[in-house]
């Protein structure tokens, strides 16, 4: 996902036009949402993997407390690490896509005011323009 949003961010509006990136910047984020159901998972494992056996004390031809078996899913570094990466991947996606609208309305503006003065500047209650003497 990284990959592709960076040659997207990079590759020149010939290779890709600016619709076509935005489209494929929203499918990437799309698809990047689905990368947490791993954490959600594991999160599901540990609570479901907490089991605890013991031998039962009805078989009075086993021993006590022949077995007893702990069972537990314990989060380490990695499930972390990952889930840091996604947020991150998630955060970088919602930049990216909002760098992407704002450079095209940029270009909506001038193309729509080729002169390169802002619409703003000419309305009556704008700013004087400070002149040299």
């Amino acid at each position: 996902k990284m990959f592709v949003s960076i040659y997207l961010w990079l590759a020149k509006p010939e290779q890709v036009h600016p619709l076509r990136r935005g489209s494929i910047f929203l499918w990437l984020d799309t698809l990047g949402k689905w990368s947490m159901v791993d954490i959600f998972v594991l999160v599901m494992s540990m609570v479901a993997f907490n089991l605890r056996f013991i031998s039962p004390a009805s078989l009075k031809f086993l021993p006590k407390d022949f077995y007893i078996v702990y069972l537990q899913v314990t989060p380490q570094w990695g499930l972390y690490a990952n889930m840091l990466a996604q947020l991150m991947s998630q955060l970088v996606s919602h930049l990216v896509i909002y760098y992407h609208r704002k450079v095209l309305m940029e270009a909506r503006n001038v193309e729509e005011n080729p002169s390169g003065m802002d619409a703003v500047a000419d309305a009556p209650d704008a700013p004087e323009r400070l002149e040299d003497p």
